[in-house]
């Protein structure tokens, strides 16, 4: 067994560098490892939020009323308690966001974006979302096939792989779905030719057709 020196005699300067050498490295390991658990206990004990819907908005800060009206208007149309995140922090001018959808897609946190046309149409490029006219439900379609956008996503080559420049140079697909006449769009002053986009791994597709057709007379699209 190692002997440990005798640090009565060390002066200040010895003592702290002792301390150093043998005790900061388990210190911070004993730390690091209590961390650890607090974490994986906090994470059984406390269950990951669920959200009725998850939406990211871009280049349009919302207000914290219109983002309370929205809230309750998907709420009701839901008739639902569960709480919607509307998260306007997305800019086009900032690559990183592209990254974040998606590792938000993938993981399953991210339902929908709404942006100006311009900005969801280069989204679309990049095939974030939905085939609207495939996917939706022939309800929902025949009272607002008029609101799809159709938009170019990815090229793709014959062998699945992506073409040169592939984003934007794609097959024409229903990518968008403009908010004009929704009650969705009302409560967009920010976005006046705001278009929503249905991302492709989203699995609240019934629940996004009726809050689109809210509004709209309605549909039986429960």
């Amino acid at each position: 067994m190692e002997q440990k020196p005798d640090i009565s005699g060390m002066t200040g300067d010895e003592k702290l560098q002792y301390f150093l050498d043998y005790y900061l490295i388990k210190t911070l390991v004993v730390i690091a490892a209590a961390v650890f658990v607090f974490i994986t206990v906090r994470d059984i004990i406390r269950p990951e939020q669920e959200y009725a819907l998850q939406i990211a908005v871009y280049d349009a800060a919302l207000t914290d009323r219109e983002k309370q009206d929205i809230s309750a208007m998907v709420q009701s149309v839901l008739n639902t308690d569960l709480p919607v995140e509307l998260d306007d922090t997305y800019h086009a001018d900032n690559d990183r966001d592209l990254l974040r959808i998606v590792s938000l897609s993938e993981s399953r946190k991210l339902d929908a974006v709404i942006a100006g046309r311009k900005t969801l149409e280069w989204l679309a490029g990049y095939g974030y979302f939905k085939d609207l006219e495939q996917t939706c439900d022939e309800t929902f379609l025949a009272k607002n096939r008029e609101n799809l956008l159709f938009m170019h996503g990815l090229a793709v080559s014959d062998d699945g792989l992506l073409k040169e420049g592939a984003e934007g140079s794609g097959e024409v697909y229903a990518a968008g779905f403009s908010l004009a006449g929704t009650d969705l769009g009302m409560h967009l002053s920010a976005l006046p030719d705001a278009a929503v986009g249905v991302i492709a791994e989203s699995e609240h597709l019934p629940e996004i057709q009726r809050v689109l057709d809210n509004g709209k007379g309605g549909t039986d699209n429960e």
